[in-house]
């Protein structure tokens, strides 16, 4: 029922506002030629300023940044350049924390000598094997959610202590 009145008020405007200009034509306004000569001669309204060349380096840089964007994106204008800088640095922002990830986890990420992955699993502790991954799963299984949190706990230790990320 809303939508109906509303559709019928809005037709009966618009046929209202409508029905007072009926005769089709539109008055065209003739602006006077001296008036815009003499604005435009007016240096008053003159918005088009020569800037001095700056002679600061980050100037200068920023100068010569835009000026290679130009040359790649063939445009000066700040709206069109920016959101392709500021996906760029999105990006790399990613990449570098992924670097960073993976530099932590598995050593050096570039080099020979980074760290292969070893499922921590299986531990060796006082010449015993102990497979905390079997151990939680059995406690689990068996309702003593105790200690198969005590278990993963342990284990969360033993997975620093291996990856030098903590020191038993």
């Amino acid at each position: 029922m809303r939508i109906l009145v509303n559709t019928f008020l809005f037709l009966a405007l618009t046929f209202w506002a409508s029905a007072f200009h009926l005769s089709g034509e539109e008055d065209l306004r003739q602006f006077d030629r001296e008036k815009i000569v003499a604005y435009q001669s007016d240096s008053t309204f003159d918005y088009s300023t020569d800037y001095a060349v700056s002679d600061s380096i980050v100037t200068l840089f920023l100068i010569w940044i835009l000026d290679k964007l130009n040359s790649i994106f063939r445009s000066m204008g700040m709206q069109d350049i920016w959101p392709f800088v500021f996906r760029i640095l999105i990006i790399g922002v990613v990449l570098m924390v992924l670097y960073y990830i993976l530099k932590n986890r598995y050593g050096s990420v570039w080099a020979r000598n980074s760290k292969s992955f070893v499922p921590m699993g299986v531990t060796t502790v006082d010449g015993q094997k102990i497979d905390y991954d079997a151990l939680i799963k059995e406690s689990r299984e068996s309702g003593d959610y105790k200690l198969a949190i005590r278990y993963q706990f342990l284990k969360c230790l033993h997975d620093l202590h291996k990856s030098d990320q903590i020191k038993i």
